[in-house]
């Protein structure tokens, strides 16, 4: 739902709207039914993601702890198995990529909050104009979709690939080009 002013009236009046994902919107309309969906959202993500780097970082910090008491101890059996822990939780941290994740999201959060104050700070007419529209919609699909385009990506078919994902039979062209590059550049019999 979105506020608007009525006509001749200095209250405004609420204006409801449906979004049926066909129908246009304008822009108070798209940054209540996308950016702050998408804002809230985010922020909901963001917290579980920063609690568990966050444990990760105590994890590595607390086996590494360990591992130097155990050194100064000069207990050799057990340095190994807590530096074993060190490397267990430091691979689970950089597998995860549970830094990189919170970065990306914190950066997509930001952008959407920066996005909706610079558009309410916008006079009326100006958040009308096409051209911010436009930016309003790019930008906030734009951090939408970081995390997204940074972790998810399908894989790459290579034009050689079928429909099924099988590798076909390389043409002629080709396999001449293969045999030149591998062959130092003569032409012949290899």
């Amino acid at each position: 739902m979105a506020w608007r002013g009525g006509a001749g009236t200095k209250e405004p009046q609420l204006k409801s709207f449906v979004d049926d994902g066909y129908s246009r919107l304008d822009v108070m309309e798209y940054l209540t039914v996308r950016t702050h969906v998408a804002l809230r959202r985010i922020k909901r993500e963001l917290k579980p993601a920063q609690s568990q780097l966050m444990v990760f970082q105590i994890l590595v910090g607390v086996a590494t702890l360990l591992s130097v008491v155990l050194g100064s101890t000069n207990n050799d059996l057990f340095i190994a198995s807590s530096t074993a822990f060190v490397s267990f939780f430091s691979t689970c941290l950089e597998y995860g990529q549970y830094k990189e994740y919170v970065q990306a999201k914190q950066r997509a959060c930001k952008m959407l909050q920066r996005l909706e104050l610079q558009f309410r700070a916008l006079p009326f007419q100006m958040k009308r104009h096409g051209p911010q529209r436009d930016r309003l919609v790019r930008e906030t699909e734009e951090a939408i979709m970081s995390v997204f385009n940074r972790f998810y990506q399908p894989p790459v078919m290579n034009d050689e690939e079928g429909a099924e994902g099988h590798p076909s039979a390389p043409d002629d062209s080709s396999a001449a080009q293969i045999n030149q590059r591998y062959s130092g550049g003569h032409r012949g019999a290899p």
